[in-house]
């Protein structure tokens, strides 16, 4: 299945423009087949028309020697943001298993996964978030909401244990400097930010 699929995409890639998205069907752990990539055509401002639709390639996101699939949907995106489904490809049922969407995703050569999330356009606001793979699923392991108020960059940093615990800790960072703070000085500061 694998195989088919990377020949479908290399002729893909190949017979058609460089403006299209082309759609392939893929068998899922729910046993509902999946359409991926599939064409959202819009015609702009100038009369040029351009592809709004998914693309996908593959990728061996959690290391295990099998291609995954990785869709890009541009549907679901916005303005500072790209979504992204991770299909993982479960070699022993040989199926897809449902997608985790993430935004903004890097993936390591280990195969941790960093999502990153954009508040608004001045880039003063958002979060990242580590997933690592357990063998079973992508699972997070942290992330840091973060935002700038008068020069000083201000995080909430969550760190997620194996069996579900949460440790919370407050930052401030003035010229390079990081130093921990208290929840209600965060708070105090998240208040007048959000002002």
């Amino acid at each position: 299945m694998i195989k088919k699929i990377s020949a479908l995409t290399l002729m893909t890639i190949f017979a058609l423009p460089l403006s299209f998205s082309a759609e392939i069907t893929i068998p899922m752990a729910n046993g509902k087949d999946s359409t991926v990539g599939s064409t959202c055509i819009i015609e702009n401002y100038e009369g040029k028309y351009a592809d709004m639709g998914s693309k996908f390639s593959m990728v061996d996101a959690n290391k295990d020697g099998y291609m995954d699939l990785l869709e890009c949907d541009m549907e679901n995106s916005g303005a500072y943001n790209t979504a992204y489904n991770l299909y993982i490809y479960n070699p022993k049922a040989k199926v897809f298993d449902e997608a985790r969407s993430f935004y903004n995703i890097g993936i390591e050569k280990d195969g941790t996964i960093t999502e990153y999330f954009k508040g608004r356009g001045l880039g003063d606001c958002g979060s990242t978030t580590i997933w690592k793979w357990n063998g079973q699923k992508y699972t997070e392991v942290s992330s840091e909401v973060f935002f700038i108020l008068d020069d000083v960059y201000y995080s909430l940093y969550t760190e997620f244990s194996a069996n579900g615990k949460e440790s919370v800790k407050y930052y401030k960072e003035i010229s390079g400097k990081k130093i921990a703070i208290s929840e209600k000085e965060y708070n105090k500061a998240q208040n007048k930010f959000g002002n």
